[in-house]
């Protein structure tokens, strides 16, 4: 393969990839996604698994890498647990989605595989499984963002049984390992909404319908996102008179987009957020640097970066690439700005033209026009003073 042909190749994938939405960019992106619908010896959900579906459907068309289980049992949970920390490593992104039954006991938090079946707390102890044992997990992958999103906020499936086990409804408040951030889709001792009411016919809960809806919203970074999220199902459950108020536990810096690409601007945007918004959306200039080296190397790959960077770092080199036709563009040093030439004085002005030099007849005019300066003698003070008119 000659190295011209390989170059050219490679510079068309990396268009692709910029093209691509929700492009990841060298991170490797995995998600475990857990619904649970059809429970043995508790109650029943209507939307666990359609929420799972929805996730799995959204998060596979924005690039990532899908461990997914429906009606899962203990052993299916923990299978797919071990097979999604077993994908992950240093710089991945790692996104756990789970909706079904939670409840905490002494201020953990389980989650119940269909199969669970408990008459006491160390019975549910034992059978479900411990979310800050999958999160401490997912930490030490030293994974470059990790995020849980959980939807199980729901009433306790065990409070009917004569000796109610856990609380009555909703998951504990926990402290999320660096790095990572955890959703719950209701704060604490709140009920998670699936329907707003009877006539509601949308497929998902609450929750989930209003998060994807936002994860497909181009440039919103991470920590904007779930924030949009919490206000919209906030002002939504208490539009019917319940409350609802997702819980964030932020351990990171924020720097993750679902979807990149420009960020919608706010009809009251000031000049100020516009300009902070586009300096988080889009490929980064490390990106368009990457994408360079390899498009450098010929004409047509020259071409292909200026349909993407019309305006970029490195557009002028690539219209003389382009425009000439060589191989390889002048080297950087040809490209450096020009320093601004140092300011030169304007020239002085001519002197004064002299005066001519009068003529003969002039200097005898000018002197003459001179009084002559001479002392005065006596006699003529005399007779100057006796001079009558």
């Amino acid at each position: 393969m000659d190295r011209q042909g390989f170059l050219k190749r490679t510079a068309y994938a990396l268009v692709l990839m910029l093209l691509l939405p929700g492009a990841a960019w060298a991170e490797k992106r995995v998600a475990l996604i857990i619904g649970n619908n059809n429970y043995k010896a508790v109650p029943k959900l209507a939307k666990a698994v359609n929420d799972a579906e929805s996730m799995e459907q959204e998060l596979k068309r924005l690039g990532f890498n899908i461990v997914f289980r429906k009606n899962a049992s203990r052993r299916d949970m923990n299978k797919a647990v071990n097979e999604f920390v077993d994908q992950l490593s240093g710089g991945d992104v790692a996104v756990l989605f789970y909706s079904g039954h939670g409840v905490q006991v002494q201020g953990a938090n389980y989650l119940l595989p269909v199969d669970i079946e408990a008459d006491r707390e160390q019975d549910l102890q034992d059978e479900g499984i411990e979310l800050g044992d999958i999160l401490n997990r997912v930490a030490q992958t030293k994974a470059k963002f990790s995020m849980a999103i959980i939807d199980a906020c729901r009433n306790n499936p065990f409070q009917k049984k004569g000796r109610s086990i856990g609380a009555s409804r909703g998951l504990s408040t926990m402290s999320a390992p660096n790095g990572l951030m955890v959703i719950y889709s209701a704060g604490v001792n709140e009920q998670a909404l699936d329907a707003l009411n009877d006539h509601d016919d949308d497929p998902n809960g609450l929750f989930t319908r209003e998060f994807i809806r936002l994860m497909n919203e181009p440039g919103l970074r991470i920590d904007d996102m779930v924030k949009k999220a919490r206000a919209e199902v906030k002002k939504k459950a208490q539009s019917v008179g319940h409350q609802q108020n997702p819980a964030i536990y932020d351990q990171t810096d924020g720097e993750f987009y679902f979807k990149v690409g420009e960020a919608k601007a706010s009809p009251k945007a000031t000049a100020t957020t516009a300009a902070v918004t586009t300096k988080h959306s889009g490929p980064s200039q490390y990106d368009e640097t990457i994408f360079w080296q390899s498009a450098k190397e010929t004409p047509e790959g020259c071409g292909v970066y200026l349909e993407k960077f019309p305006d970029g770092l490195y557009s002028g080199l690539a219209k003389i690439c382009q425009s000439k036709g060589h191989s390889k563009p002048p080297v950087m040093e040809t490209y450096r700005r020009e320093e601004p030439a140092p300011a030169v004085a304007p020239p002085a002005p001519p002197p004064p033209p002299k005066a001519a030099e009068p003529s003969f007849i002039g200097k005898i005019f000018q002197s003459e026009s001179k009084p002559e300066s001479r002392s005065i003698t006596n006699d003529e003070i005399s007779a100057r003073s006796s001079w009558k008119p």
